[in-house]
């Protein structure tokens, strides 16, 4: 291994999290969503503060995974956060619609990094559509959409 490379690891606390996610912000979702792997596409835009400025490394990402053949998908939404090359998590709401014996597979949210900030799912979450999972991520987050998202059973998966 080259001797002048650097791993930069960055993280963040649970604190650090809750208070990016309390800040107030806005984000206009893209018209389409894309495919970033088989079965999963994703909407991600930046956001905003009250006065139209862009909030310096923060964005979100809703994804929606799952095949085409199985009706229960799952939802992850996250408030990310870019500090040079690296991209952490600061909160992120993840619903699974079908049952599992995997704890983790399971839904639950994250504040930050580190799996301290890991807590369960109350108990309607895995009952959610995409269009409640993010009224309850823009919510904990603080977060204005400027219209709604597009509905992604529109986009065909390759």
């Amino acid at each position: 291994m080259c001797p002048c490379l650097v791993l930069l690891i960055m993280h963040i606390t649970e604190e650090e999290g809750r208070a990016l996610a309390e800040i107030p912000k806005f984000g206009e979702p893209l018209i389409e969503w894309r495919q970033d792997r088989p079965n999963s596409i994703s909407n991600i835009f930046g956001v905003t503060n009250d006065i139209n400025q862009g909030i310096k490394g923060l964005y979100v990402e809703f994804c929606v995974i799952g095949s085409p053949r199985l009706a229960l998908p799952k939802y992850v939404l996250t408030l990310m956060k870019q500090e040079l090359a690296c991209h952490n998590r600061a909160y992120q709401l993840e619903i699974n619609c079908r049952p599992s014996t995997n704890v983790h597979d399971n839904s639950h949210e994250h504040y930050g990094t580190y799996p301290e900030g890991r807590y369960k799912a109350e108990a309607d979450w895995p009952k959610s559509n995409l269009e409640e999972a993010i009224q309850l991520f823009c919510k904990k987050c603080n977060l204005t959409l400027s219209e709604n998202v597009p509905d992604y059973r529109a986009f065909a998966l390759k």
